[in-house]
């Protein structure tokens, strides 16, 4: 190689981090007079009728999608289907298994959303051991 060819590569190296190093020193101190500029201003904390039309509510929809990427358990989906108004058919067409213990898991889900009253139950223990009896009205 040529005494020249080292000379520019060394030469081009060092002119360009020489430019990047005052680049950066320049792009720090823009941030830094402009983040002193902008914090004279106060940040707008009361209401106003901007800010009354920007709305971020989350739909009970979210809500229910989001808890379903959690938990993908067969519970959660007879819930939510359960809370959407399904009746108890449809949510048999739908899942697959027996249909006693999803009637079951119907009526549990029915009871955590507070849609029907628990079945009163007294607890007894005799000589076949503790048990809940469902008391009639």
């Amino acid at each position: 190689m040529d005494d020249k060819t080292i000379d520019f590569v060394v030469a081009f190296v060092s002119i360009g981090m020489l430019v990047l190093g005052l680049g950066s020193v320049a792009l720090g101190w823009i941030v830094k007079t402009y983040d002193r500029v902008m914090s004279r201003f106060p940040a707008q904390t009361e209401q106003t009728p901007q800010t009354d039309r920007q709305t971020d509510y989350v739909s009970e929809a979210d809500l229910w999608l989001d808890r379903l990427e959690v938990d993908r358990t067969k519970a959660a989906v007879i819930e939510l289907l359960v809370y959407s108004g399904w009746e108890v058919g449809q949510i048999r067409g739908v899942l697959k298994g027996d249909n006693g213990t999803i009637g079951t898991d119907i009526e549990a889900a029915k009871i955590r959303l507070g849609m029907v009253e628990p079945a009163r139950q007294i607890r007894v223990r005799d000589d076949h051991g503790e048990r809940l009896i469902p008391m009639d009205a």
